[in-house]
């Protein structure tokens, strides 16, 4: 059975909320793994060269490890010092402003808690790019904001539009006998860009052969897709669990003023297990 593109907007939008209103370390790290339980529990497609999860976590990994090693730079409040980096200070006519110096457990802790949920919100984004099909989510989208709506739905496909230039690329580079650290090399931008640019003039070309921008009396749709009791119970399960988190919240957690261990809280975990909702879904698409 396949889940419909506006319960999956819901489950992404219960996502991105949930990661910034909880605090606790552990129950953010349980909503990952719901989050990765669900990329997992999906039927394998031979077919799929693109696979923009994996493109998403890596990205976070990276900005997560540049944000450490950013925070770590600037001046550092707290009381726990970890170690201490060579301080560069500019002179005072140019601000007084210095890099380097004492690095705290503190500010550590606290962009590592951070980092975490901007993990969260592109691991979620990563597994919404992954299953919606971006012409379903167009015609979604309510007459009303159809335009809006068109506008949104090119943009989420941006990303998995380069990642296939960037496969369609590389298989062009494998044909022509380039191998190892070749298809990492400055060489790949302009034929992705070239391909992003072809792709763009064929979407414009399209939507002008069917007469977006003029205007129609009306909008028909050959086969609607139906919102499902599973779909409501997905949105349901994911809302549910950041109204949950947000009244129970139990082991808020906090670095400063002095660091200390977060309190692992079960309260605080289990609502984050709602987020895994569409892995049954997934197991009743299987078993037909």
């Amino acid at each position: 059975m396949r889940v419909h593109t506006l319960a999956w907007a819901g489950w992404l939008t219960a996502c991105s909320v949930y990661a910034f209103a909880v605090s606790n370390p552990y129950a953010l790290a349980t909503a990952l793994s719901a989050v990765l339980l669900v990329h997992l529990s999906a039927p394998e497609d031979p077919a799929a060269r693109v696979r923009p999860m994996r493109t998403f976590l890596v990205a976070a990994i990276v900005v997560l490890g540049f944000r450490l090693v950013f925070t770590a730079l600037l001046p550092n409040p707290g009381q726990t010092t970890l170690f201490s980096l060579p301080r560069l200070a500019l002179p005072s006519w140019a601000g007084g402003f210095g890099l380097g110096g004492r690095v705290t457990a503190e500010v550590v802790a606290e962009s590592a808690l951070e980092g975490l949920r901007l993990v969260l919100v592109l691991a979620a984004f990563g597994e919404f790019n992954s299953r919606i099909d971006f012409s379903a989510a167009v015609r979604a989208v309510p007459a009303v904001t159809r335009e809006a709506g068109l506008v949104v739905a090119i943009a989420l496909a941006f990303v998995p539009g380069v990642l296939a230039a960037a496969a369609d690329v590389r298989d062009a580079q494998k044909m022509r006998g380039e191998r190892g650290r070749t298809r990492l090399a400055p060489s790949l931008a302009v034929p992705i860009l070239a391909l992003s640019l072809e792709r763009a003039f064929l979407l414009a070309e399209s939507m002008d052969s069917r007469g977006y921008g003029r205007r129609r009396p009306r909008v028909t749709r050959m086969a609607p897709a139906r919102f499902r009791t599973a779909d409501v119970a997905i949105v349901s399960a994911a809302v549910g669990a950041v109204v949950a988190a947000r009244v129970v919240a139990p082991g808020a957690w906090t670095a400063y003023p002095r660091i200390t261990a977060p309190v692992f809280a079960l309260t605080a975990c289990l609502p984050a297990l709602l987020f895994a909702a569409p892995v049954v879904a997934d197991l009743a698409r299987t078993r037909r």
